[in-house]
């Protein structure tokens, strides 16, 4: 009888040992995917999309006033791994440019937001073309960035931009 119960609590306890075995693989396995996760996720610091949510018309004559409306969101997703979201604000500053159709810059506004998240307007910006304005399509682009070159660097994620045609 002594035989038979040593048997049994041999079993037990090797039965014990491979379940110990199986779970300590298995926290090994998630700390690895979640350790890997962290390496193939997007950095914090792209977490700006910009945008001209508002033009106010499409076609322009040379020496016309355009006026814009910018919108900054922070972006709280990316790819399909989850979400990733940010809850401490930054300073950034926001950057709007218009580029006439051979790729220069004919008007620049900047300005900076502090402890910026979430969805920010930029209000009204407004400029007048130049008289003397090439015809074609020009282009407008919202750029976030931490500061003004040569310390500042990029925070947008994804550039957008909003074209108009000058006749």
């Amino acid at each position: 009888m002594q035989f038979i119960s040593d048997s049994i609590k041999g079993k037990y306890r090797q039965l014990f040992s491979q379940g110990l075995l199986v779970l300590l693989l298995g926290i090994t396995l998630v700390s690895y995917v979640i350790s890997l996760n962290a390496f193939i996720s997007p950095t914090s610091e792209l977490r700006w999309d910009g945008t001209v949510s508002y033009i106010s018309d499409t076609v322009y004559n040379p020496g016309d006033p355009v006026l814009v409306e910018g919108r900054l969101i922070e972006g709280d997703s990316y790819f399909s791994l989850g979400y990733y979201y940010f809850f401490a604000p930054e300073d950034i500053r926001w950057i709007l440019v218009v580029i006439d159709p051979n790729d220069m810059p004919i008007y620049m506004e900047t300005n900076v937001v502090t402890n910026a998240n979430g969805v920010i307007d930029t209000g009204q910006i407004g400029f007048n073309l130049p008289s003397n304005a090439a015809p074609g399509i020009y282009h407008i682009r919202m750029i976030v960035w931490s500061d003004l070159l040569p310390t500042g660097e990029t925070r947008t994620r994804q550039i957008q931009e909003i074209t108009f045609e000058v006749m």
